[in-house]
């Protein structure tokens, strides 16, 4: 005779938070390798990597494109809340 059991079955689901201002802006400023208040573009680039851009250096040409204002090839100080606000916009989360 059969007997029969019940099958569970569990399905386990990967939450994702959209990552906060100040979380971006971190990150950021962490990776000024040099410290000299600037993110240059390989900076920019290893910050998207942190951050889990698929492909950050298009990211870090496109972050210069879109919040470096005065064209030095950095983002300054002044540029940063521009690089963030461009950042937080592409949808960024922790996993």
């Amino acid at each position: 005779m059969f007997s029969v059991f019940p099958i569970h079955f569990h399905i386990h689901k990967s939450v994702t938070i959209p990552i906060s201002r100040e979380k971006v802006q971190q990150i950021f400023k962490k990776h000024d390798a040099n410290g000299d208040g600037c993110l240059s573009l390989e900076e920019l680039a290893t910050a998207y990597g942190e951050l889990g851009s698929i492909i950050p250096n298009l990211r870090a040409h496109l972050s210069l494109f879109h919040a470096d204002a005065n064209g030095d090839g950095k983002i300054n100080s002044e540029e940063m809340e521009s690089l963030v606000n461009y950042a937080m916009s592409l949808g960024y989360h922790i996993k």
